[in-house]
């Protein structure tokens, strides 16, 4: 049985979130087709770069939401 996997299978896989039984099939699949094999390794190089991302907020927003979180009302009702 020929199994197609998507660029979002392969994330999944790369981030432990697939079945033992899918792991076999995506590993079978990445031992027969070099392309595969390609792009489950260019996924594993950007999901590690975006691991390593770090994301601050701007001195400004956090200014903003501290002032905010001082005047907010807490029995007010938020939509």
């Amino acid at each position: 049985m020929i199994n197609i996997f998507t660029e979002t299978d392969l994330i999944r896989y790369i981030y432990g979130e697939t079945s033992k039984n899918e792991d076999q099939q995506i590993e079978e699949a990445i031992f027969c087709n070099s392309e595969l094999e390609k792009q489950l390794s260019r996924l594993q190089l950007d999901t590690t770069l975006l691991d390593k991302l770090l994301l601050n907020p701007s001195q400004p927003s956090i200014k903003h939401i501290m002032e905010y979180s001082l005047n907010f009302d807490s029995n007010q009702k938020t939509i």
